[in-house]
């Protein structure tokens, strides 16, 4: 008997002559692959993050037309920046359009710091030209 008569009358099909030896690999990595796929989702957890940064349109003010805009972040401060704990940055810009590709802008950013419990708190002003 040759030695693919015996894989056919193995595995009972005829045409199909992979050896056992090779199938029970085949069936082990699948498997395996099964089980890892099955162990990481299920091990797979929500994780919370920061809401995405908010953009602007890129485009120049039109012609005549004034543009304002205003932002505001609080932060919650990293416990390395004691005795500060909390910040928070209000952001101002008026833009005025002079021609169709010029704009000319103020920014009045406002940042105040807030700190544990003491006298005094930290206030900061700057406008940018």
């Amino acid at each position: 008997m040759l030695m693919d008569e015996r894989h056919i009358k193995q595995s009972g099909r005829e045409g199909q002559s992979i050896p056992r030896t090779k199938a029970l690999r085949i069936r082990i990595v699948l498997r395996s692959t099964l089980l890892i796929l099955t162990v990481t989702f299920s091990l797979a957890t929500s994780v919370s993050a920061q809401q995405p940064f908010v953009t602007d349109d890129a485009d120049t003010t039109p012609k005549g037309h004034f543009h304002f805009e205003f932002s505001n972040e609080f932060d919650l401060l990293q416990r390395s920046s004691f005795p500060n704990l909390k910040q928070n940055t209000a952001d101002f810009e008026l833009d005025y359009g002079v021609r169709g590709n010029l704009e000319v802008g103020v920014e009045a950013p406002l940042l105040s710091i807030a700190a544990s419990p003491r006298l005094g708190v930290q206030l900061s002003i700057s406008v940018d030209f």
